[in-house]
């Protein structure tokens, strides 16, 4: 199937009436691809990765994956953010997220993506939150929820659920205390996020201006369709950032082309340490360990 293809079969399968091709297994089985399961949160400590860097009235690029990268670099201040993501999947959950901010609580919305991860949504929470979906967001997720709840399916298929994702999520984000969650919820409405769906090989060519920061999260870890060496990925990502990315960063400005997780179980502590731009951050799943983020600067 080529590229084309894929991104077609991803288009159409956004379509209300290919609702329950959603949840068929030849859509889960890839890990990532035009459509496919997203993470409910993020895996990464953003909260410190953003922290390390000025966002305050920059334009900011990153991934759009669990919406979380978003929320973190608006409470970070950015002025504008856009991201990307090869699953058009990761954009409709984005705004469901959104929508859920908007429409509740602080405790109530982590209520909810508890009972999400779970394979739940109540339907009168449901029915609240859906006031702040827009168009094709609202119809889509419509769909979802009802063939859920009228088949009994679990909505948490859509997923990639790890163990320590939700017990871990309230310090690796920047949006979960009382004060910045409302600050999140007064900013989100204006916030205007430009999707782009592409893979990272071909992100230059849909970039039409420049940007202060970008942050690809760790993508590298999956460039690869073989078993190599983790440093052949982050190497990769490396020279793709250099190569293609640099022209659309401004002077001063950086891209962090990798998160790198327990940095030193890997074996791979030469290629860290020798990295220019290294910056160490406590690791999600194991606080005494160290995650890495790896940047370029021009």
């Amino acid at each position: 199937m080529t590229e084309k293809d894929l991104i077609l079969k991803g288009k159409e399968l956004l379509k209300p009436k290919n609702t329950k091709g959603i949840y068929s297994s030849e859509v889960k089985k890839d890990s990532f691809t035009t459509f496919s399961k997203v993470y409910p949160t993020t895996t990464e400590n953003i909260k410190e990765t953003y922290g390390l860097f000025d966002l305050s009235e920059k334009d900011v690029l990153t991934v759009t994956s669990s919406g979380d990268h978003i929320f973190c670099a608006i409470i970070e201040g950015a002025r504008k953010i856009d991201s990307f993501d090869i699953n058009y999947f990761a954009e409709y959950y984005y705004n469901l997220k959104k929508a859920m901010i908007e429409s509740f609580s602080l405790e109530e919305f982590k209520n909810i993506m508890h009972d999400i991860v779970r394979g739940r949504i109540e339907k009168d929470v449901y029915l609240e939150l859906r006031k702040k979906l827009n168009d094709n967001y609202q119809e889509f997720w419509d769909q979802i929820i009802n063939f859920a709840h009228s088949n009994k399916y679990v909505i948490n298929s859509l997923f990639f659920i790890n163990s320590y994702i939700l017990k871990n999520n309230l310090w690796v984000v920047n949006y979960l205390s009382e004060e910045k969650f409302n600050v999140l919820k007064e900013k989100l409405p204006n916030i205007q996020t430009n999707f782009i769906h592409c893979d990272l090989n071909d992100l230059d060519r849909e970039l039409n201006q420049q940007y202060d920061y970008m942050f690809l999260s760790n993508i590298a870890d999956y460039l690869t369709d073989s078993i190599v060496p983790q440093d052949k990925n982050w190497q990769k990502a490396k020279d793709i950032a250099s190569d293609k990315l640099l022209p659309f960063i401004r002077k001063n400005g950086e891209i962090a082309y990798a998160y790198v997780y327990k940095a030193f179980s890997t074996g791979l502590e030469d290629f860290i340490t020798q990295t220019d731009n290294l910056y160490p951050v406590t690791c999600v799943s194991d606080k005494k360990e160290k995650d890495f983020v790896l940047t370029l600067k021009k």
